[in-house]
């Protein structure tokens, strides 16, 4: 039988067609955003019930941070209204772990750090007042503004001696000496700088008969006891306001401060 001859177009048409039938034919897709979405899941992990289910990837540490007991300190300090009051224990016993406003019993003025980082005394609250209830003034917030300052201080222990620590963290302690290699001069002034409760923030605090507690620090390397004092004029241009003495020291009283006021 003669076999038909077929014309050019027809030839490039059989030819089109074999070569489009040894061409692969493409996979079905995946689902790759059902494969993203449980990758992001288990990295993050899914709790069901009280099983957690934790990512198989790497993930970076947290960064460090300060201490929940500050940060919660400061939290506070930056909630708080003007609108609100707060309860307070007046001539309280320091104590590891509670909040005060440090009074000197004589004038009524609390110790406090202002916005250029001065210790010295100011007025908080009318503290001759027999209330209970003092009001949220607010402006101890903002730290750093000028015109506003901290009033209020976290008693820690460390070695059993007290420390006081601002909202930031920082330490009331003694100045640095480096001429006296650490024998402290009586006179100098007291500051807030340490981050750290160390041998110079060390204090402690004697009952004193007719109420109130003198304050006192160890004097360095001597066995002296220095007494919390009030700088006697402004000849300091620092303008401390608090200064260490062998003798005297002043009468402070402790208020208990149920929450944060400044």
């Amino acid at each position: 039988m003669p076999v038909p001859m077929l014309s050019s177009s027809t030839t490039h048409q059989l030819g089109f067609i074999t070569a489009a039938k040894m061409i692969p034919k493409p996979e079905p897709k995946r689902e790759q955003d059902q494969d993203v979405r449980e990758a992001q899941q288990g990295d993050q992990g899914s709790t069901v019930g009280s099983e957690t289910t934790t990512s198989p990837f790497n993930t970076p540490p947290s960064s460090p941070s300060i201490s929940s007991e500050v940060a919660d300190f400061a939290k506070t300090a930056l909630t708080r209204t003007a609108a609100e009051t707060i309860p307070v224990i007046r001539d309280a016993t320091p104590y590891p772990g509670d909040q005060f406003i440090i009074l000197h019993k004589p004038t009524n003025r609390a110790i406090i750090l202002d916005y250029k980082w001065n210790l010295r005394l100011g007025p908080v609250h009318d503290f001759s007042s027999t209330s209970n209830l003092i009001p949220v003034h607010g402006h101890c917030n903002g730290y750093g503004a000028e015109g506003s300052s901290e009033c209020q201080w976290l008693c820690v222990e460390h070695n059993g001696w007290l420390g006081f620590r601002s909202v930031v963290g920082r330490f009331i302690g003694r100045v640095k000496c480096e001429d006296c290699k650490e024998v402290v001069v009586p006179g100098r002034a007291l500051e807030v700088r340490a981050m750290s409760h160390g041998m110079r923030e060390y204090f402690c605090a004697r009952r004193h008969p007719r109420g109130g507690y003198i304050l006192m620090m160890p004097g360095g390397n001597t066995e002296l006891l220095l007494k919390v004092e009030i700088a006697a004029g402004t000849c300091d241009d620092r303008l401390r306001g608090l200064v260490l003495r062998e003798d005297g020291g002043a009468l402070w009283e402790f208020v208990k401060v149920d929450g944060i006021i400044c």
